[in-house]
């Protein structure tokens, strides 16, 4: 397994190689880390993560909310609004769980529901968010 000075040195070629579908571990210390195709990983886990957004219409205003992580709300006076919205807060999620939600308990699983997120573009996560 190379060290992250042997891939830094082949940068190029590893990124080549992870664009084409091939793992590049990186031993750093006593870890490994990996470089993957993003588009690969995006798929792969949206395939295995169900957002499972519930979608309500009341008295005319649009609500959406992710029941496994609570603080993922949106509003809007319409369906399209609502999904903007929703899209929205999806990526503050995620930007707060970069910076300091990934070491609460009770928001360090999300991991993977965070990739996807950040992976993914704005059409790609209301696909996946409403489908």
């Amino acid at each position: 397994m190379p060290t992250a000075t042997e891939v830094r040195a082949n940068f190029r070629a590893a990124l080549d190689d992870a664009e084409h579908g091939i793992t590049v571990p990186v031993r750093r210390g006593g870890r490994t880390a990996a470089m993957i195709d993003g588009e690969r990983l995006r798929n792969t886990l949206q395939t295995l993560i169900d957002p499972d957004v519930q979608v309500f219409c009341e008295d005319g205003e649009w609500n959406a909310f992710v029941p496994r992580i609570p603080s993922i709300s949106a509003t809007g006076d319409s369906f399209e609004e609502l999904v903007t919205d929703l899209v929205t807060a999806t990526r503050e999620y995620a930007d707060d769980w970069n910076d300091h939600l990934k070491s609460a308990l009770n928001h360090s699983d999300n991991w993977g529901f965070v990739q996807v997120v950040i992976l993914s573009d704005d059409n790609q996560l209301r696909d996946w968010l409403v489908p």
